[in-house]
């Protein structure tokens, strides 16, 4: 949460959108990120109440509960219902789809994986470097101390390669995700 304000400054610095996919009980904690985040054109998404590492072993039940805790959560401070849905770690299984599609999720995943929680900043950047390609999707996370340097690093290289950032919502086309 500390570097979530940062990642913001950096967006409108940029002059560029992007989509946040929260975890419910960090917005529970921290709602005026939730409302800032919305307020400042960037899409919000659900990535579950908990982040547990046992999510995708949950029953159906267990992960619609976590599902509309985080969407209550969302929507309380933001005024936003939201449609996206990033699963924890990314790890779909048939329990997981049948709750999204059941829900009316959509799911947005990635292509290029940083592996920014994993590494030194310089060892993320140099995995962005090597995979960006058009229509790309970088899975970057606001919980590193070097959070805010790295995406600086990669607002430049997207800028000095003249890559277009688009929203989610547009690059896929999207209608009706919040």
């Amino acid at each position: 949460t500390e570097q979530t304000p940062k990642i913001l400054d950096l967006l409108k610095e940029y002059n560029v959108q992007a989509c946040f996919f929260c975890i419910g009980n960090k917005v529970k904690k921290n709602p005026e990120i939730a409302q800032r985040i919305v307020k400042e054109g960037h899409l919000i998404g659900n990535h579950s109440f908990s982040h547990s590492f046992s999510f995708p072993l949950y029953s159906a039940k267990r992960i619609t509960d976590e599902l509309l805790l985080t969407e209550k959560e969302i929507e309380k401070a933001s005024d936003i219902r939201t449609r996206l849905f990033r699963p924890p770690f990314g790890v779909t299984n048939p329990t997981i789809a049948k709750v999204v599609k059941k829900m009316n999720y959509i799911t947005i995943g990635w292509s290029i994986r940083s592996l920014d929680t994993k590494g030194s900043e310089e060892k993320a950047f140099r995995r962005i470097q090597s995979k960006i390609h058009p229509g790309a999707v970088i899975l970057l996370h606001d919980t590193m101390p070097f959070s805010d340097i790295l995406f600086r690093k990669v607002l430049e290289l997207l800028k000095e390669n003249e890559y277009n950032i688009v929203r989610a919502d547009i690059l896929f086309d999207l209608k009706q995700t919040q």
